[in-house]
């Protein structure tokens, strides 16, 4: 049997990481039917086009396609699906992720689907593919829903979420990453987030929300990936690795003391809420590997952080912040810049800190443009969805709604303008001067960090510059496309390395 998962394209481009769902539970088919064929298409990670897949797909004439499904790549899937409908020799289809799980009923609406995996999919493929090899009926599976012949929907008993996760096999990647490689200890996040999917998905799946894996198992991972690819950098892709803290304070010390046990020497970087950033903590982790911290700040004002669910305030931000820099460590920052309801004052507020504060000298390198970040994306089935559904301003635009005033619109509009200018430059100098360069050699050149941080202050610098044009004039009177040019010719002048004082005099 020829079994294939599919990660199709998105309207976000390229990922630097692999999707860790698929590649769990191809880990999971590939351990279990050692002779069938389980590939990957992960057209995100792999830069690959929808084209491209289409024709992977039915040249290698695959008996069952999974499909990861979410909001934003909805339309990829329906298109992917409809092309496989078309096909002489059709394959299974199967849908899986956050969209079934969330709209089972919606998700029909694509015609050629045979059915869609409800919740965590690693043990209800192991059992779909093992029934469809013994051409049994699957339609009794646990975790899976399809329509009965008279187009009702059957919904089958979802298993708890996976709490064992050490008893998972590794998963399976379609090729090494060549900076960044995953690795994930545990799932889970306690956090409420209202523009996040992940609570409305655990109220559809029952069982313990926050799970982490042994230490030992994880420690055991580490050096399996650091004996086999060198000059990596893992990320721990938890939704928040500290969450274990809640209900397994020791978890940290154990950790450090395996790592330190089996003397493994790697470099590694997590996810941390700013609330738990904790600096004696850090530098326990920081003694046996960690590099950097990924801290989803968002905003410095209280009313985006509270709009956006944080439960925390500008003051804990600043405190996260101030801690990663004192301990030496790389910032991976998230910020949301705007929201339906931002004002330019409020605008100026967080550009101002982003220009005053130390996060350009502190930002990890291969850190994404701030501008690239820019917008709140509201997804369906999100606190901050239904929300925006009763103030009426959801719409179909990129963001899903229609903000509020007109300068932020026209601040919008120029961001997109202005990624879509300088986008490709900026991954074709990271690729090339740190991804390639840092494979061969595990160093970072220091030329390459003096020039990233240029390029991030003069994406701040644009923003900046377009929010000043906005106070001045009327939009109209705004000649955004010579002053998008003039930064772009700043850019560029930075990334093909040319003088100081030619960037200067762009």
């Amino acid at each position: 049997m020829k079994i294939c998962f599919i990660n199709p394209p998105s309207q976000y481009g390229r990922a630097p990481l692999p999707h860790m769902g698929i590649a769990y539970i191809a880990g999971m088919l590939k351990h279990s039917f050692p002779n069938a064929v389980t590939d990957l298409i992960d057209c995100p990670f792999q830069d690959i086009n929808a084209e491209d897949m289409k024709k992977k797909t039915v040249a290698e004439e695959y008996d069952v396609i999974g499909i990861t499904t979410y909001f934003y790549n909805f339309t990829e899937v329906f298109k992917l699906v409809r092309f496989l409908n078309k096909q002489k020799r059709k394959p299974f289809i199967v849908l899986g992720g956050y969209y079934p799980t969330l709209h089972p009923k919606k998700t029909f609406d694509i015609p050629g689907i045979d059915c869609i995996c409800i919740g965590e999919g690693e043990y209800v493929f192991k059992e779909l593919i093992e029934t469809l090899m013994e051409k049994r009926d699957w339609r009794g599976i646990n975790g899976l829903s399809y329509m009965d012949e008279q187009n009702n929907l059957v919904q089958n008993k979802v298993d708890l979420l996976i709490e064992k996760l050490d008893e998972l096999p590794r998963p399976y990647l379609a090729s090494a990453p060549p900076y960044w490689f995953p690795l994930v200890s545990g799932r889970g996040c306690h956090g409420h987030c209202t523009f996040c999917s992940i609570i409305d998905y655990y109220q559809k799946v029952p069982g313990k929300r926050i799970r982490k894996r042994c230490p030992v198992g994880v420690v055991e991972e580490l050096k399996e990936i650091t004996d086999q690819y060198k000059n990596r950098i893992i990320w721990m892709m938890d939704d928040n690795f500290f969450s274990v803290l809640q209900f397994q304070p020791e978890w940290i010390d154990e950790f450090v003391a395996q790592m330190q046990l089996r003397d493994v020497r790697c470099k590694f970087k997590i996810f941390a809420r700013a609330d738990e950033v904790d600096k004696d903590i850090l530098m326990k982790l920081k003694s046996v590997g960690l590099t950097g911290v990924v801290v989803g700040v968002e905003s410095m004002l209280e009313r985006q952080l509270k709009l956006y669910g944080k439960n925390l305030n500008p003051q804990v931000n600043r405190r996260a912040l101030q801690i990663i820099r004192e301990t030496g460590l790389w910032l991976d920052m998230g910020f949301i810049l705007l929201d339906p309801f931002t004002t330019l004052d409020e605008l100026k507020v967080n550009l101002q800190f982003l220009r005053d504060s130390p996060f350009v000298d502190s930002s990890e390198p291969g850190h994404e443009l701030i501008s690239s970040l820019g917008p709140l994306i509201v997804l369906e089935d999100t606190p901050i969805h239904r929300y925006l559904s009763k103030q009426n301003i959801l719409s179909g635009t990129d963001v899903g709604y229609n903000y509020q005033s007109d300068e932020i619109t026209f601040f919008h509009k120029s961001l997109k303008t202005w990624n879509k200018m300088i986008a490709d430059m900026y991954f074709g100098f990271n690729k090339k001067y740190l991804f390639d360069y840092y494979r061969v050699h595990g160093t970072i050149q220091e030329d390459y960090i003096r020039r990233y941080k240029m390029c991030l202050r003069i994406d701040i610098e644009c923003m900046w510059e377009i929010l000043e044009c906005l106070y001045r004039q009327p939009i109209r009177q705004i000649q955004i496309e010579s002053l998008l040019e003039k930064y772009k010719k700043r850019f560029q002048a930075v990334i093909q390395e040319e003088t100081l004082e030619d960037v200067i005099n762009c």
